[in-house]
C-alpha cells in the first residue's frame, strides 16, 4: 500500500506564519519610503530598426539579455507562439547545447539535456532545475506549464549552483508567465491539424479594482489521435489529451507592497508511451508500430498554489518572500518497456508527490555594488508503488516495489556584483546547503497473477530458496549531506555593445535512494551528491547598429560522482549508481542577423565533448564505461531559422519562416550500445502568419518535421539468459496546424 505524502502542521504553520510578518513589517516599512525599485527596460525596440532586446530575470533581478554575463538563452512568448511550441517537447533544437528527447513516458513528463549532462530516469532528481515563475519543481514528471500563456522562458546553461542551488549540476530552465495589470488583455485562439490535433486557448486578464486589484485567468486544451498503430489491443496509442489552468489575483496593497496569489491545474489523459520494438512479427521493421499488450491507462493530476509577496523599500532594495505548496499525482498508469506482445517489461505505477517551498530574497544596490540574496527551504514527500513483471519465473519473479522519500532541504545564498569601474564588474556568490533524505523500501515478491507473498501482517515475505536471486526485503535508511557552492567571475563592459566574461563556480545536484533497488545492499546505501566545477569565458556583442548579434560561450565541466542509471545484464534490473568521474567541453555560437526591415534570420551551434573519465564495473563486476560517451550528448547541434515579413500591398502584416535542425550521432544509454544508438538527424518546420491592420486577428498554419522522417529519439537494449529488450522511442510524423487568434 502506499504512503500518502503528509507535512508535519508545524512546519507548515510556522513558515506561513514567517510569512505573514514579514509581509506586516514590509507594510509598515512602506509607509514612510516613497518610491518602488525602478525597472529595467530595454533601450531599444524592434520598431527601432535592431534587434530587439530582452529583459531577463536569470540573476533573480531584472537585467538585460545582453549585459547578463552567463550562458542564457531566452526566447518571447509572442516568438513560440508563431512556431506553434504549445509543449516542452517542442522546445528541442531551439536552445545550443539543449537535447530534448521527442518521447517521454507521458507528454507532461520530459527529460532535459544540456551540455552533455541530464537526467534518463524521471522518477529521479533532474540535473536541470525547472522554475514555474518564482517556484522550484522539484522532478521532471508532470512539470511542464502551459506555453500559450508564457511572457517568455529562459534557459541558462551550465552549473547554477550558487542562486539556484539544488539539482542545477547542468543548468536551469524558468518559464515566466504573464502577471495581470491595469492593461486590459483578452486573447483566444483554436486550431486543427492533421491526426486529429485540436487547440484551443483562452486568456483574460485585467483590473477588478482599478490601480488595487488584478486578476487573470488562462486555460488550455490540446489533443490529438494516436501517432502509432498496436495491433494487438486494436488501438491507435501516442495520442495526446492535456487540459491546463492558471488563475492569478495580484493585490496593489501600496505604491510598494503587491501580493500575488497564483492557482494553477493541469489534466492529463493522453496514453503512456507505446515504445516500437525492434523485433516485429514478420521479420520487418515500421516505426509506426507498437505490439504492446496492455491497455491504455494513464490518470495523471497536478497542480500547486504560489504566494508571492513583494515590498520595496525606496529605490535600493527590494524584498520577496515566495511561499508555494504544489503536488502531482500519477495512479494509475500502465506502461511497457519493450514494445513486444509478451509479458517482458511491463509496469504498473502509482507515484504520489507533494512539496512546500518557502524562499526570502532581498535584491538591491548600495553604491557600487549590486546583490541578490535569500534563503530557501523544501519540503518534499515522494511515495512510488511500481508492479513490474519481468520475464517472471522462479529466479526472477514479478515484483512490486514500494518507496517513500522525505526531503528536507535548507540552504543561504548570496551574490553580489561589484562595479569597479563603469566598465569592469567583479561577481563573487557563494551558498551553503543542508539536505536530509529519509527513505523507507519494501520489496515484494509475486505470484504471475500479481499477488504480493506478504505475512498476515503485511510484510514482505524473503522465500527460503536460493533460486530466488532477488528475493522480498524492506529496508530504512537515511543520509544528510552538505554542500558549498561558491561563484567567481568577471566582466568587462568594452562598449555599449561588447561584453566579455570569465567565471569560476561549482554546482551540485542531491544524493539520493534507489527507488528501483532490486537488492537489499542497493536500497540501504545511497547514492552520493553530484557535483561539478565549471570554467567559463564567454562574449555578448552587437554590430551594426544592432542588427548583427554575436553571443559565443566556451566551457570545461568537470563531474565527480556524476549520477546514473544502469542495467544489470544478469537480471536485465537498474542499478543507481555514482560514477566515479566526468567531464564535458565545448562551446556554444548564437547568432542573429537583421540586415534590413523585414528579415530576422536566426543560427546557433554548438559542440559539446562528454565523457566519462572513470566508470568501472557500472552494470557488474568486470564491466567498464570508462572513455565512453554521455547519454543524449551530441557532438555538433546546428539550428538556422530566417523569418521575412512579405512586402504585400494589403493592409496587415505576413510573415514566413523556416526552422532547421541538425544534430550527430548520440547513445541513448552508459554503455553506449549501437542497438539504440540515436543516429544524426535533422528536421524541418515552416510556419507562416498573417496579422491584421489592427493587430487583433491572426491565421497561421505550421508543419513540423516536414519531411515524415521517423527516426529513434531514444530506446533500450539488454539481453540476457532471460530474454532481450530492444525497443525504441520514435520522433512524431509529420503534422500540420491551423490556427486562428484574436486578442483585444
Amino acid at each position: 500500500m502506499v504512503r500518502r505524502a503528509s507535512f508535519s502542521p508545524v512546519a507548515v504553520s510556522s513558515l506561513l506564519l514567517g510569512t505573514a510578518l514579514c509581509a506586516l513589517t514590509a507594510s509598515a516599512s512602506a509607509q514612510t519610503v516613497p518610491a518602488p525599485v525602478a525597472e529595467v527596460a530595454p533601450d531599444l525596440d524592434a520598431s527601432g530598426g535592431g534587434i530587439a532586446d530582452i529583459v531577463v530575470t536569470a540573476e533573480k533581478r531584472q537585467t538585460r539579455l545582453q549585459e547578463t554575463p552567463i550562458a542564457l538563452s531566452a526566447y518571447t512568448g509572442d516568438a513560440i507562439a508563431d512556431q506553434h511550441i504549445s509543449t516542452v517537447r517542442d522546445l528541442a533544437g531551439l536552445v545550443p547545447g539543449l537535447t530534448v528527447p521527442r518521447g517521454g513516458i507521458t507528454p507532461t513528463t520530459q527529460l532535459f539535456f544540456l551540455r552533455g549532462i541530464g537526467e534518463t530516469d524521471p522518477i529521479f532528481d533532474p540535473a536541470i532545475a525547472q522554475y514555474v515563475d518564482d517556484v522550484y519543481i522539484p522532478r521532471s514528471i508532470a512539470a511542464s506549464p502551459l506555453l500559450a500563456e508564457l511572457e517568455r522562458v529562459e534557459v541558462l546553461r551550465g552549473p547554477q549552483g550558487t542562486l539556484y542551488g539544488r539539482n542545477t549540476s547542468a543548468g536551469a530552465i524558468r518559464y515566466i508567465t504573464r502577471d495581470p495589470n491595469d492593461e486590459v488583455r483578452l486573447s483566444v485562439d483554436a486550431g486543427v491539424g492533421t491526426w486529429g490535433a485540436f487547440e484551443t486557448h483562452g486568456y483574460v486578464s485585467g483590473p477588478l479594482i482599478a490601480n488595487k486589484l488584478y486578476a487573470s485567468l488562462a486555460y488550455g486544451h490540446e489533443q490529438h489521435d494516436g501517432y502509432t498503430r498496436d495491433p494487438t489491443i486494436s488501438k491507435d496509442v501516442n495520442d495526446l489529451n492535456v487540459d491546463s489552468a492558471r488563475a492569478k489575483l495580484k493585490l496593489q496593497a501600496t505604491d510598494d507592497l503587491d501580493i500575488q496569489l497564483t492557482l494553477d491545474a493541469k489534466r492529463d489523459r493522453s496514453t503512456t508511451a507505446y515504445y516500437t520494438p525492434r523485433n516485429q512479427p514478420g521479420g520487418g521493421f515500421d516505426p509506426s508500430l507498437s505490439f504492446a499488450e496492455p491497455q491504455p491507462q494513464n490518470n495523471s493530476n497536478s497542480g500547486g498554489a504560489a504566494l508571492r509577496i513583494t515590498q520595496a523599500l525606496g529605490d535600493k532594495l527590494t524584498l520577496k518572500s515566495v511561499t508555494a505548496y504544489r503536488l502531482f499525482g500519477q495512479a494509475p498508469v500502465a506502461y511497457d518497456n519493450d514494445g513486444e506482445a509478451a509479458v517482458k517489461q511491463v509496469n504498473y505505477i502509482r507515484y504520489y508527490e507533494n512539496e512546500l517551498t518557502q524562499e526570502f530574497q532581498a535584491n538591491g544596490s548600495w553604491g557600487p555594488l549590486d546583490f541578490t540574496s535569500g534563503l530557501f527551504y523544501l519540503h518534499e514527500n515522494f511515495s512510488s508503488d511500481r508492479n513490474g513483471f519481468s520475464y517472471p519465473s522462479l529466479a526472477n519473479p514479478p515484483q512490486d516495489q514500494v518507496g517513500n522519500t522525505k526531503t528536507d532541504s535548507y540552504a543561504a545564498y548570496g551574490q553580489g556584483d561589484y562595479h569597479v569601474t563603469d566598465k569592469l564588474t567583479g561577481t563573487v556568490g557563494l551558498r551553503y546547503t543542508i539536505e536530509s533524505r529519509d527513505f523507507t523500501y519494501r520489496q515484494f515478491d509475486d505470484t504471475p497473477d500479481g499477488t504480493r507473498i506478504t505475512d498476515a501482517a503485511g510484510n514482505p515475505i524473503v522465500p527460503a530458496t536460493a533460486t530466488n536471486k532477488a528475493g522480498a526485503f524492506q529496508a530504512k535508511s537515511d543520509a544528510t549531506w552538505y554542500s558549498l557552492t561558491p561563484k567567481f567571475g568577471v566582466s568587462y563592459q568594452w562598449t555599449p555593445d561588447v561584453l566579455t566574461y570569465a567565471s569560476y563556480s561549482k554546482g551540485f545536484k542531491a544524493g539520493g535512494f534507489d527507488n528501483r533497488a532490486s537488492a537489499l545492499i542497493n536500497a540501504q546505501l545511497p547514492y552520493q551528491p553530484e557535483k561539478v566545477e565549471t570554467y567559463e569565458v564567454g562574449v555578448k556583442s552587437q554590430w551594426w547598429e544592432r542588427r548583427v548579434l554575436v553571443n559565443l560561450a566556451l566551457y570545461y565541466n568537470d563531474y565527480t560522482n556524476l549520477q546514473a542509471t544502469a542495467t544489470d545484464p544478469a537480471t536485465l534490473r537498474s542499478r543507481r549508481l555514482n560514477a566515479a568521474s566526468a567531464h564535458t567541453e565545448g562551446f556554444e555560437l548564437e547568432t542573429t542577423f537583421q540586415p534590413f526591415d523585414g528579415l530576422r534570420w536566426d543560427n546557433s551551434a554548438s559542440y559539446t565533448l562528454a565523457l566519462y573519465d572513470q566508470f568501472p564495473n557500472y552494470a557488474g563486476i568486470g564491466t567498464s564505461a570508462t572513455g565512453n560517451r554521455l547519454p543524449y550528448a551530441p557532438r555538433w547541434t546546428f539550428r538556422t531559422a530566417p523569418t521575412y515579413t512579405l512586402p504585400l500591398a494589403v493592409p496587415g502584416q505576413a510573415q514566413v519562416g523556416v526552422d532547421a535542425q541538425y544534430q550527430t550521432l548520440s547513445y541513448a544509454d552508459v554503455a553506449n550500445s549501437w542497438q539504440v544508438a540515436i543516429p544524426a538527424q535533422w528536421n524541418v518546420n515552416l510556419f507562416a502568419k498573417y496579422t491584421t491592420e489592427d493587430e487583433r486577428w491572426t491565421f497561421s498554419a505550421t508543419v513540423r518535421n516536414l519531411a515524415d522522417r521517423r527516426l529513434p529519439q531514444g530506446g533500450s537494449y539488454s539481453a540476457s539468459a532471460a530474454g532481450t529488450v530492444w525497443y525504441y522511442v520514435e520522433s512524431p510524423p509529420r503534422t500540420v496546424f491551423f490556427k486562428v487568434g484574436y486578442k483585444l
